[in-house]
């Protein structure tokens, strides 16, 4: 059941990866990489940024922050890997998978080329969102199940308690 578990987490960041990696491939290959921005629709534009930070490009001026990066992207993964052990909920492995996926996908940047390669532009008028990926918005969607998967585990359990103290 476990290795079923742990099969099911690799395989789905493995999907996220490729497609990551490949959307990634697609804007640094494509016209985007040529002009500063290409509008997509009124309020999305496709654009090529370099981000050595993090979220919203904090932290972009540590040094050597490629490593530092990767090993908490490492450390957060194999944390979610003993804490989805105990779960038997099938959002908890999906979500497990897309956040490592995403975190891989970031780290594979990292490595390559010292900085993750971020294209997606949202925007209102002049205000715009910072620009993320493919793995950030897997990452997003991830960390989001396992808040719902952990909330029903907790009811669940809550549940459980409060019938046997019925009984």
């Amino acid at each position: 059941m476990i290795l079923k578990k742990y099969l099911s987490i690799a395989a789905i960041a493995l999907v996220v990866l490729i497609l990551d990696q490949w959307t990634k491939h697609l804007i640094v290959t494509s016209a985007v990489n040529e002009v500063t921005f290409m509008p997509i629709m009124r309020m999305f534009n496709l654009v090529l940024v370099h981000n050595r930070g993090i979220s919203f490009g904090m932290f972009s001026d540590l040094h050597r922050s490629e490593f530092i990066f990767t090993a908490i992207a490492c450390l957060i993964s194999v944390t979610l890997l003993v804490w989805v052990r105990k779960s038997a909920l099938l959002i908890m492995p999906v979500g497990t998978g897309l956040i490592i996926g995403g975190a891989f996908g970031n780290v594979v940047d990292r490595l390559r080329y010292g900085y993750v390669i971020d294209f997606l532009d949202f925007h209102l008028g002049e205000y715009h969102w910072p620009a993320f990926n493919v793995a950030d918005s897997v990452i997003f969607i991830g960390v989001t199940l396992l808040c719902f998967g952990s909330v029903l585990e907790d009811y669940r359990l809550k549940k459980d308690t409060f019938k046997k103290r019925e009984q």
